[in-house]
């Protein structure tokens, strides 16, 4: 399914915006080379709101909503961060040589943070690439598809309930967050712009169907939380209870794996 998007934009004049529809030659690549469908609107002085409804539907692999460059407008920009939603710029081409074996292509880019910031897309359908259906994945991070599920951003501890028909005997609970995988992480030679991961749930709790609480984390700062049991359990159903990371992060998690 297309996007059904719009954006409010400024317009210091009367002009023309071009928005594109885009993906990649190829489905695990990230590079936005085919275009899908382009679109002309003709837009006013002042401020104003874009609505944007392309025809092309896309299965799997990312889809890239580009804005033409128009000097007489400015799109309005989100705070927001969301797992496998990025923001990013044509920063160069990737130039090898003849007979190198590697491919030629645009790099395209988010800005580092804390200059980092999305477009402020408004969608007008919900996205089934978020769904908790990624959960049953295994793998836990963007790749042909999102990957992960995303609680609504207004929700401050949304949680997630898995339900057996039987009593199952489990000795390791495993749950896989977000660690910024979009984002490449600084080196070693660059200040570090934050001294936690945005997107990484730090508190949450997990719970059996009867209420017992089997963990209760308030610090966690890892990609791969392991719950080891000292005796395995005969489990019926988990409640997975977690934190907002921030106000303007909502809650992702890319997996849950029981053993």
């Amino acid at each position: 399914m297309s996007p059904e998007v719009s954006v409010k934009y400024k317009a210091y004049r009367d002009t023309t915006m071009i928005v594109e529809l885009r993906c990649s030659s190829k489905i695990e690549n990230f590079t936005p080379e085919v275009l899908l469908e382009s679109q002309a609107h003709n837009i006013l002085n002042g401020e104003g709101e874009l609505y944007i409804n392309f025809e092309p539907t896309i299965d799997k692999g990312f889809v890239f909503i580009t804005f033409l460059k128009n000097e007489n407008v400015e799109l309005m920009m989100s705070n927001a961060l969301v797992s496998s939603i990025l923001t990013v710029e044509k920063r160069g081409r990737q130039l090898p040589p003849e007979g190198y074996g590697v491919e030629e292509f645009d790099f395209w880019t988010p800005r580092r943070r804390p200059e980092y910031k999305n477009i402020a897309l408004k969608f007008h359908r919900k996205l089934s690439s978020f769904s908790a259906e990624n959960l049953k994945t295994t793998l836990f991070r963007p790749s042909v598809s999102a990957n992960c599920w995303i609680a609504d951003i207004s929700d401050k501890n949304p949680w997630v309930e898995l339900k057996w028909t039987e009593a199952t005997k489990i000795n390791r609970v495993r749950l896989f967050f977000d660690v910024d995988y979009d984002h490449p992480m600084e080196s070693a030679h660059r200040e570090q712009p934050e001294s936690i991961i945005p997107f990484c749930i730090r508190k949450f709790r997990i719970k059996d169907q009867q209420g017992n609480l089997l963990c209760d984390v308030n610090n966690n700062y890892q990609a791969v939380y392991d719950l080891l049991f000292d005796t395995a359990k005969y489990i019926s159903s988990l409640r997975i209870e977690l934190e907002k990371p921030a106000d303007n992060v909502p809650v992702a998690l890319f997996g849950i794996v029981c053993m």
